[in-house]
């Protein structure tokens, strides 16, 4: 038996990896169930209604996540330091979550929950998301570039953590915040323009932008 299970809960795995198929008549996978497993791709079925915080972190070989319908709960950094996550495919049938091209979002498509890290170039925000969520786009060192539409008006902190290759991004005048280490370790930055509307910058939103040499702040920010 590759799974630890009590109460219907997966608390943890201890298989080889490669495609890992959660059995039948499970209810939740627990926090950091697969923490630092060799899992590849996982399947998890009907019936499982939670996914607690951390369940998939650490996975550096896990490529695709297949979640079904019964889906209800993902947690925090369910998927942190997954540097080879691909995609995250979620059932048409669901009623809360929702995937279009991999990227993980609320069923009504007004949150960005999770960008896969292997996603790369220039990624455009679909319109209509209000909200990336804390640490979304988390070690998604391939992309240039990300378009945020003007209907985004609150960014999670750590948002864009670890985008080495970001060089632009567009920030909405809608936002008024520019939230805790943002834009950390966002290397390739040059230059920044903090746009009129903003009204505060957190502690470390340019932490470790060691290439960043001109940045604008609008008069609207009222607090540093």
């Amino acid at each position: 038996m590759d799974f630890v299970i009590k109460d219907k809960c997966v608390v943890k795995y201890t298989g080889k990896g490669g495609v890992v198929d959660i059995p039948q008549g499970i209810e939740i996978i627990g926090e950091t169930a697969f923490n630092k497993s060799a899992a590849e791709v996982i399947n998890i079925p009907k019936g499982v209604k939670s996914i607690n915080s951390g369940a998939f972190c650490a996975c550096t070989k896990l490529k695709t996540v297949n979640i079904s319908e019964t889906v209800e709960f993902i947690g925090d950094n369910v998927f942190y330091g997954d540097i080879y996550l691909t995609e995250i495919n979620v059932a048409s049938k669901n009623p809360f979550f929702k995937s279009v091209n991999g990227v993980l979002y609320d069923k009504e498509m007004k949150t960005l929950l999770v960008c896969p890290k292997k996603v790369s170039g220039i990624f455009a925000v679909p319109e209509g998301i209000e909200e990336i969520k804390e640490l979304s786009f988390d070690g998604c060192s391939g992309i240039t570039e990300i378009k945020l539409p003007s209907s985004v008006n609150k960014i999670g902190g750590r948002g864009f953590w670890g985008c080495a290759k970001l060089e632009k991004i567009n920030i909405s005048k809608n936002i008024k915040k520019l939230p805790n280490s943002v834009f950390y370790n966002c290397a390739a930055l040059k230059e920044f323009t903090v746009p009129e509307g903003i009204e505060e910058i957190a502690d470390r939103v340019f932490g470790y932008c060691f290439y960043l040499k001109k940045a604008v702040i609008a008069k609207s920010v009222k607090k540093i």
